[in-house]
């Protein structure tokens, strides 16, 4: 359903730029001010004995992600779109010379990127150490990948 309306309100901006990129950024900041205000609650998983205090730190850290698992990776690739929007919608609002709207939401394209790869981290984590290399992310990835199991094996 967020990916329709983020689709929708793109093609309304070619025809109502100002009213299609108001309700673009309201939009935004109702959908990422929920996300965050759900991720702040970071209440202690069911369970808490079956994990060590460094997975408990990344449990919290990443508390949306294995709370509601399905629902986090579905609202992670919805917010890649809406960053991946800013392509189109940016370009456009400037040329029809809406220059605060364009502002605020070429803001949110690192905003939604960051949120993105919080809800899905063990794809990013995997993705870094994996594919890029970086090895820094490595004992995270690891803490992850064990939380994961150990959530999967108690079920």
């Amino acid at each position: 359903m967020i990916k329709i309306i983020t689709i929708i309100l793109v093609v309304m901006s070619f025809f109502y730029p100002i009213q299609a990129s108001w309700a673009f950024v309201v939009f935004c900041l109702i959908l990422e001010g929920y996300l965050l205000l759900v991720s702040s609650r970071s209440l202690p998983p069911n369970g808490s004995a079956l994990f060590n205090a460094e997975e408990q730190i990344i449990i919290k850290k990443y508390y949306l992600y294995f709370r509601y698992p399905f629902v986090a990776r579905s609202l992670s690739t919805s917010l890649s779109l809406i960053a991946l929007s800013v392509i189109i919608f940016v370009p456009w609002l400037l040329y029809n010379h809406l220059w605060i709207q364009a502002i605020i939401i070429g803001l949110n394209f690192f905003i939604a990127q960051v949120i993105s790869s919080k809800l899905n981290i063990r794809f990013y984590l995997h993705d870094a150490v994996e594919r890029l290399k970086q090895a820094e992310h490595r004992k995270e990835m690891e803490l992850v990948d064990s939380i994961c199991n150990k959530i999967s094996d108690s079920k």
